[in-house]
C-alpha cells in the first residue's frame, strides 16, 4: 500500500496561553501531517518523528484506532522482510519510511518486556519494548515507552504506528491483561506540555498539503458551526474506551441541491473513528446498498468504479452520529483508475474513479481518513467523548482553544 512516498516535514509548534484571569499557562503541541505522493497510498494519514538521540526520523501513521507508538530496528529481520521500507537497500529507493538503530542513541533504555502488537489489515509486529526520546519538530518528549519491532508478519509495506488511542487498549493490555503504561499522549500530559488528555485532528483535503493534529486544544478557525460532542458507547457495549460512537443516519446527496436518499434505514452499528482506517469500512449488508444508490458499475476486472465528473455537482455521503452532521464530499474522497499509467474511461471516454469503501466482518463500522477528511474531530481520552465538525478545507487562519471538556 506505501510502495513509494515523498514527504515534506513541517516543525511542531508548542503554544503556551496565559490567561492572565488565572495566572495559569495552558499549552498545545501541533503537529503536521505528511502527504504521500504514491498513488497507493490514498488517505494514509502520516507524519514525521524523530527517536533517540540524535533524532533518527521515522515516518509514522498517526492511528486513533490503536493505542501503542512502535518502530522498526534498524537490520533486524522485520527490515529484511520483502515489504519492508526501512532503507534504501530494500529496493525501493524512493520509499524510505526509516528505521530506529537503538546503537546509534545515547538516550536508548531497553526493556526486556516483549512487544506484540496486531492490526486490523493482518500485520503483526513483535519485539521489546524501549524507553526512548521522541521529537516532533522542536519538541523532545523524553522517556517514551514504545515498542522496537523486530520480526513480524506484514501484509503491506512497513511503516511505524503513533497509537494515540485509550491506555487501557493497548496490545499488551488487551493480549495479556498487562498493567496500561504511559502511552504518548498521557506523556505529553505528564511532562507539561499539555494540560488535557484530549487532541483535535484536522486532516484536511488529501488534495492539499496541509493538515495537523493539536494535542491540548482545538483551533476554532479549522471548523463551521458547533462543535458537537459524542459520548462514547464502548465501555458500555463492548467494555473499550475506544473511539466508539452511535451512527444514526446514512444518505446520498447526487448534487448540492438534491434531497438526500437514505441509505440502509435506521438501524445501524456503531462506528470506530480510526484515522489508521484509510478506508470506510461498512457492514456488507450497507454496503450492497449504497452501489445502486450513487450508480457505481462493476468493470471487467470486477472494480467498482464510478464517472469522476460525478463529483462535480456537489454529490457528496451524509452522515449523523446522534447530534453531530457532517458531510463528505464526493470529489474528495475519489481515487482515479490507471492502467499501465494511463487513465482508465468508459465508453464514452470518461475518466472513472473508485472509491475508499470496503466490507467489514465486524459488529462496529470503521470510518477512517477519507471520512475525516471532511471533518474536525476533538479526541477527548479524559471525558470518554468525540467532537464533530464540519472542518473548513485548506483554511489558513488559526483560533486556539485550550480546555477540556467541551460542550456541545
Amino acid at each position: 500500500m506505501w510502495s513509494s512516498f515523498t514527504v515534506a516535514m513541517k516543525p511542531s509548534l508548542v503554544t503556551s496561553i496565559c490567561l492572565i484571569q488565572s495566572i495559569q499557562c495552558l499549552k498545545t503541541v501541533e503537529i503536521p501531517f505528511t502527504r504521500m505522493a504514491d498513488p497507493n497510498s490514498n488517505f494514509v494519514a502520516s507524519m514525521q518523528i524523530s527517536v533517540g538521540s540524535p533524532p533518527q526520523q521515522v515516518l509514522a501513521i498517526f492511528d486513533t484506532g490503536s493505542s501503542d507508538l512502535w518502530v522498526s530496528q534498524l537490520n533486524s529481520r522485520l527490515c529484511k522482510d520483502r515489504l519492508a521500507t526501512c532503507t534504501a537497500s530494500n529496493g525501493r529507493n524512493s520509499s524510505v519510511s526509516g528505521a530506529f538503530d537503538n546503537a546509534k542513541s545515547t538516550t536508548f533504555n531497553a526493556n526486556r518486556c516483549p512487544f506484540e502488537a496486531t492490526y486490523a489489515n493482518g500485520v503483526e509486529i513483535q519485539g521489546t519494548f524501549m524507553s526512548e526520546s521522541v521529537t516532533v519538530g522542536n519538541t523532545s518528549i523524553s522517556n517514551n515507552t514504545m515498542g522496537l519491532g523486530q520480526t513480524g508478519k506484514l501484509t503491506s509495506p512497513l511503516i511505524a504506528i503513533l497509537g494515540v488511542g485509550p491506555s487501557s487498549s493497548e496490545a499488551s493490555v488487551l493480549a495479556h491483561n498487562a498493567k496500561p503504561y504511559t502511552n504518548f499522549p498521557e506523556n505529553l500530559k505528564a511532562q507539561g506540555l499539555t494540560k488535557s488528555l484530549a487532541y483535535s485532528v484536522y486532516l484536511n483535503d488529501f488534495r492539499s498539503p496541509t493538515g495537523s493534529v493539536l494535542f491540548g486544544g482545538m483551533d476554532t478557525a479549522k471548523f463551521t458551526g458547533q462543535m458537537q460532542m459524542i459520548p462514547l458507547v464502548g465501555q458500555k457495549l463492548f467494555k473499550s474506551n475506544d473511539f466508539i460512537v452511535p451512527w444514526t443516519s446514512f444518505s446520498f446527496s447526487a448534487d448540492k441541491n438534491a434531497k438526500p436518499t437514505a441509505i440502509g434505514g435506521n438501524n445501524f452499528p456503531p462506528v470506530l473513528v480510526d484515522t489508521g482506517n484509510p478506508s470506510l469500512s461498512f457492514p456488507p449488508k450497507i454496503l450492497d446498498l449504497i452501489g445502486p444508490a450513487i450508480n457505481i458499475q462493476t468493470l471487467q476486472d470486477g472494480t467498482k468504479a464510478l464517472k469522476c465528473s460525478s463529483g462535480d455537482s456537489g454529490a457528496k455521503f451524509n452522515f449523523e452520529f446522534q447530534t453531530a452532521k457532517v458531510e463528505v464530499p464526493l470529489s474528495m474522497i475519489f481515487i482515479p483508475l490507471m492502467k499501465n499509467g494511463a487513465p482508465v474511461t468508459d465508453k464514452s471516454g470518461s475518466s472513472l474513479c473508485t472509491l475508499p469503501l470496503e466490507p467489514i466482518d465486524s459488529n462496529v463500522a470503521s470510518f477512517g481518513a477519507p471520512m475525516l477528511s471532511a471533518v474536525y474531530t476533538v479526541f477527548d481520552l479524559e471525558n470518554k467523548q468525540l467532537g464533530m465538525a464540519q472542518a473548513k478545507l485548506n483554511e489558513s487562519a488559526s483560533n486556539i482553544h485550550v480546555g477540556f471538556p467541551i460542550t456541545g
